[in-house]
């Protein structure tokens, strides 16, 4: 199955394997800082995003994201203030769930499917 991929333009700096949240219009995104309701998915575009460039979300589907700390293995992630995959608590929105063991620096697959953890 390929993964639902939209193209948003950004609203500021961010890269691949971060998660991006919605912007302050339609199809503009921001690097998320947060666990937050409106976050959309994983950035795919390869390398740096510079404000103003066009890229490729995630929305729904297989992805790679970059992880902060310790994720196990089918856990829910949420973003933290950087923008990086960690572990989302009971009550928090989650983008998704890593499919591999997450460390800091670590790049893992994931499979996005925004939820509440």
């Amino acid at each position: 199955m390929q993964p639902l991929i939209k193209n948003y333009v950004a609203e500021d700096a961010t890269e691949q394997y971060l998660i991006a949240k919605q912007g302050t219009a339609d199809y503009q995104s921001l690097k998320s800082d947060a666990a937050a309701v409106n976050q959309l998915g994983v950035v795919c575009q390869p390398g740096e995003v510079a404000i103003g460039d066009r890229m490729d979300i995630v929305m729904m589907g297989e992805a790679e994201v970059l992880c902060a700390g310790n994720i196990d293995a089918g856990k829910s992630f949420t973003s933290d203030g950087a923008g990086k995959a960690v572990a989302a608590n009971a009550t928090e929105r989650a983008v998704g769930i890593v499919l591999e063991a997450g460390a800091a620096t670590r790049i893992v697959r994931c499979l996005v499917a925004p939820h509440t953890a």
